[in-house]
């Protein structure tokens, strides 16, 4: 297998090895080929040998491919690409804010979370809260529900409830509006 050249094409790859890996179709030499060609994709994204995409639309399909990754159980490859999607992130807003959709941010959370980055998965879930409370959007309870699983399994079983109750006051406050 080559190159792989870019996003696009890695999520493709990614996509169709999910499909043969639950069919059992794909040859033990292919899967080795594009794990291989998947994890040197993101190790160029990381060293900056590839080229990255930092529209909010972009990022949403880095997000994407970080879950694939994760089901394919590439899960160094998806904890790097988590880093430097949100090192990019964080470079892409020093002077101004790019991303300003809660939902990415929740995303992202819950992938830290996922991968087991619970302190880190905490602080980028307050800035979903954060970006979703400046923004207006109906995405505050499933953040506060993804803030109170993050803290229960943190081992703090009262924040959690807290973030819980929060979560069920901000949905029927939601119900209500619509």
């Amino acid at each position: 297998m080559s190159e792989i050249g870019d996003l696009d094409e890695a999520i493709s790859i990614a996509e169709e090895k999910a499909e043969h890996e639950d069919d059992g179709t794909e040859s033990q030499s292919a899967a080795r080929e594009s794990e291989a060609a998947l994890i040197s994709y993101v190790d160029r994204l990381r060293s900056g040998q590839a080229v990255w995409e930092d529209e909010p639309e972009r990022i949403a399909r880095y997000a994407h491919l970080v879950e694939l990754l994760l089901a394919l159980g590439l899960d160094k490859a998806a904890m790097d690409l988590t880093d430097t999607t949100l090192r990019a992130m964080r470079l892409s807003e020093i002077d101004q804010v790019v991303y300003r959709e809660p939902e990415l941010w929740n995303h992202l959370g819950s992938l830290l979370a996922e991968q087991g980055d619970l302190v880190r998965a905490m602080a980028v879930l307050d800035c979903a809260l954060t970006r979703a409370h400046e923004y207006e959007t109906y995405e505050v309870p499933a953040i506060l529900a993804n803030l109170s699983v993050v803290s229960l399994q943190l081992g703090d079983p009262d924040a959690a409830a807290i973030w819980a109750n929060k979560a069920l006051d901000s949905l029927k406050y939601e119900l209500q509006v619509k």
